[in-house]
């Protein structure tokens, strides 16, 4: 809503402008996937074209300074050995969100119609593009633009890097290669995290509610309207740069380092459950250092982080436990059981929660 506002309609109200956007795309999820994949793919396909065009076109047409482009200085927060290293771990922290990638695809496993054949091309694809995004984009953008342009607003500097094709449409399509890529961050978290919440209730860890499914389009309704209700929550809140670096801190660690070893343990205890999609094990591996590095990189970032926004992560990573609770006792009540509360989980995280409560 801030990139129309400051591009295209001046007059555009943010706010009410941000939250009508998480309302059409909750429409659009609640109406299924295919609906969602309608809007996704056109999205996708452009923002994939585009960003072919603005790394082919200079590299084509001679304009990219390949000394520069391969002359990678860091800039440091601070000097010697350990900004350097923090420094690198800075650049291995934001590639650790391309694993958002692979989530988007591997949460519709459940709805694949031949997931075997399906989700390997969904993963090699999401790897292609990946590396499109990763590797050559920077590489070519830092040798036609330097380093000091790409602190900036990309969307104002990268219109060089499409001009061999566009020419004077160069800067339209450095705006739009942004908003398409903005309108797809948009969307799949309200087409992914509710599936994901919808399977976790599915497997009895979290309420019911969360596997309740609209007739027609079987979207998960309630773990959606959940979705966007919080998202519209911090939208009201305004989005502090601490809650965001909260939810990645959380992110991070509950969303990519404890499930990478979650899958190495489970490859390793149950090797011959069924599957719908079986990774390779050299990457179970792979999965398994990444998440060592991501660990690392978070870690060395508690200071950069602060105090709170390192105590609201953990918190946001502990809620999972409330709705897990509150599912044991509604199971307990429905089998007739009695309600009791001495069990090893029970105490272990309450140790903890008493311990964060201390810090």
């Amino acid at each position: 809503a801030t990139a129309i506002h400051d591009w295209y309609l001046p007059n555009l109200p943010v706010m009410p402008t941000a939250m009508g956007l998480v309302v059409l795309f909750t429409v659009i999820n609640l109406m299924g996937v295919k609906w969602a994949a309608r809007l996704a793919i056109p999205l996708a396909s452009v923002a994939g074209l585009l960003a072919l065009a603005s790394g082919l076109g200079p590299a084509l047409a001679g304009t990219v300074d390949w000394h520069q482009a391969t002359n990678l200085h860091l800039t440091t927060p601070f000097d010697g050995w350990f900004g350097d290293m923090t420094s690198i771990m800075a650049g291995l922290f934001l590639i650790g969100f391309v694993a958002p990638a692979f989530e988007t695809a591997a949460c519709h496993v459940g709805e694949m119609t031949n997931p075997e054949r399906s989700l390997p091309r969904t993963m090699w694809v999401s790897a292609g593009l990946a590396c499109v995004f990763f590797i050559p984009l920077p590489l070519i953008w830092l040798g036609t633009l330097g380093p000091e342009a790409l602190s900036k607003d990309l969307a104002q500097v990268l219109g060089p890097t499409f001009a061999p094709l566009f020419g004077t449409a160069s800067k339209a399509a450095a705006v739009w290669f942004m908003l398409v890529n903005l309108f797809l961050c948009s969307l799949q978290p309200l087409c992914g995290a509710p599936r994901t919440l919808s399977q976790i209730a599915d497997d009895g860890l979290i309420p019911r509610i969360f596997s309740s499914r609209m007739k027609f389009t079987d979207v998960p309704w309630f773990a959606t309207l959940f979705t966007a209700g919080f998202a519209l929550f911090f939208l009201y809140l305004g989005d502090p740069v601490w809650l965001i670096a909260a939810t990645n801190f959380t992110y991070v660690f509950g969303g990519l380092v404890l499930p990478s070893v979650a899958v190495w343990l489970l490859r390793r205890d149950a090797p011959e459950a069924p599957r719908l999609y079986r990774a390779p094990r050299g990457t179970i591996l792979l999965g398994l250092i990444a998440a060592s590095v991501w660990a690392m990189t978070a870690l060395l970032g508690f200071q950069q982080f602060g105090l709170t926004t390192v105590i609201v992560g953990l918190i946001f990573a502990y809620s999972g436990s409330i709705l897990y609770v509150w599912r044991l006792l509604a199971d307990k009540r429905r089998a007739g059981q009695p309600l009791s509360f001495r069990t090893l989980h029970v105490k272990l995280t309450g140790a903890m929660l008493v311990v964060l409560l201390l810090d």
